[in-house]
């Protein structure tokens, strides 16, 4: 079984400043491990493979937590498996992303604080926005397909003085950033 975890991360808290990339990969036989980014101004490049053959799920956690213990970062918690599209209830318009001009399904849920999506069509996949505004820390999360491999990015950003608006834009950008097709949403 190949597992490739992908978390990018930005945070700001006690005085941490993280931008990490990690990747794992364990095929059964041989445990990849690549971690890099900064930590407090302080570049990490980590990049490693374990034989594992004979080893259980618990030895494999116990080692990549040894890992991240040494490098002086806490490990990524797994993504959750994203639940398949589900057809809404009431109806939600289908938007088209632009380079597609046919309809792609879409779940949306959203709260004052929270948006969640679901989005179908020839590129699927979920997205999580939170915004927490006691903190002022913008959380976003993504789960797509990418050269074949399940793919999980993350990141937060320190957003208080922003408006709805410039959160909007950050948001855009990032969801550019990682190549992201964003249908335009109403």
């Amino acid at each position: 079984m190949v597992v490739i975890a992908g978390f990018i991360s930005l945070s700001l808290s006690a005085q941490k400043d993280i931008s990490i990339n990690h990747s794992i990969n364990d095929d059964g036989k041989k445990l990849s491990v690549k971690i890099k980014g900064t930590v407090d101004g302080k570049a990490i490049d980590y990049n490693k493979t374990f034989d594992v053959t004979g080893m259980n799920k618990g030895q494999k956690d116990a080692l990549k937590e040894r890992i991240y213990d040494s490098l002086g970062i806490s490990s990524p918690v797994p993504p959750v498996e994203p639940l398949p599209p589900v057809a809404p209830k009431t109806a939600i318009e289908p938007v088209a992303p632009v380079e597609v001009n046919s309809p792609v399904p879409m779940v949306v849920s959203k709260t004052q604080y929270t948006e969640l999506y679901t989005i179908g069509g020839d590129h699927p996949f979920t997205k999580e926005i939170r915004f927490n505004p006691k903190t002022g820390i913008l959380y976003m999360k993504y789960r797509f397909l990418k050269n074949g491999e399940e793919t999980t990015v993350e990141k937060s950003i320190e957003a208080k003085d922003k408006s709805k608006e410039e959160r909007d834009l950050i948001i855009k950008k990032y969801e550019k950033e990682i190549g992201v097709l964003q249908p335009e949403i109403i």
